[in-house]
């Protein structure tokens, strides 16, 4: 189908932001099912350090039954991104509308509309562990970073233990000032310990910065090696 770019915007960490118009439908790198059939405003952000489809920091597209095309875009200094627009989706059934979310007019007003939008900032989570492996019973704090490409990220991050295909929330801790949070625990799935944990992180997100999950760390856990030191043999008189 068509494709077009309409603006371009880059910032502090070189990123770069497009947006422009698209009627290829699910033939566009995007996420499945984001576009329409017709033509649709996109909203992409590259990663100039990657190559190949790896550059693709996220995709998206932006429309309803009509003629949506993004215009122009900026971004500030800690990545969110606004795009501005036109739209001919009305809001009326049949038709599917524009998408809105905290829209000063929140319905189609005429035979073509303008429309402002504000993407969050992307964020990456890791996840890091004070001793691995650890023997059963012994306490293990982990810590969560999330990052951006500035500014620090606020919200909580959920610690969650997947072991034996089960998949436990450990807890839900708040981002200190560093963008960091930690979890000490002794008791990973008790009492089925013994063995390999999949850990990871899910960041909330907050008003300027979306969620993100941290790759999995495997927790080895290990069975407590027996202490006879206190052990006394009989006395003999």
């Amino acid at each position: 189908g068509l494709d077009a770019g309409y603006g371009v915007a880059v910032d502090a960490a070189s990123n770069v932001y497009v947006t422009g118009q698209t009627d290829s439908g699910s033939g566009f790198p995007i996420t499945s099912g984001a576009c329409n059939s017709n033509t649709d405003a996109f909203v992409l952000k590259l990663d100039p350090s990657q190559t190949g489809a790896s550059q693709i920091v996220y995709s998206t597209c932006l429309g309803g039954s009509g003629f949506d095309a993004g215009r122009a875009i900026a971004v500030d200094a800690i990545g969110k991104a606004y795009v501005a627009g036109e739209t001919t989706s009305a809001s009326t059934p049949p038709n599917t509308p524009f998408p809105t979310l905290n829209a000063f007019q929140g319905t189609f007003g005429g035979i073509r509309d303008a429309f402002v939008v504000k993407i969050k900032a992307t964020t990456s989570t890791s996840i890091e562990s004070s001793g691995n492996e650890s023997v059963f019973g012994q306490t293990v704090t982990f810590t969560a970073t999330v990052t951006d490409t500035g500014g620090v990220p606020t919200g909580t991050v959920t610690f969650k233990d997947t072991f034996n295909g089960s998949t436990t929330p450990l807890g839900t801790v708040g981002l200190d000032q560093f963008g960091k949070a930690t979890f000490s625990t002794s008791s990973l799935s008790s009492p089925l310990s013994v063995g390999d944990h999949s850990i990871t992180t899910e960041y909330g997100g907050d008003p300027d910065y979306s969620g993100s999950t941290s790759p999995i760390l495997t927790q080895t856990v290990i069975k407590a090696t027996p202490s006879f030191s206190n052990l006394t043999g009989p006395t003999i008189t």
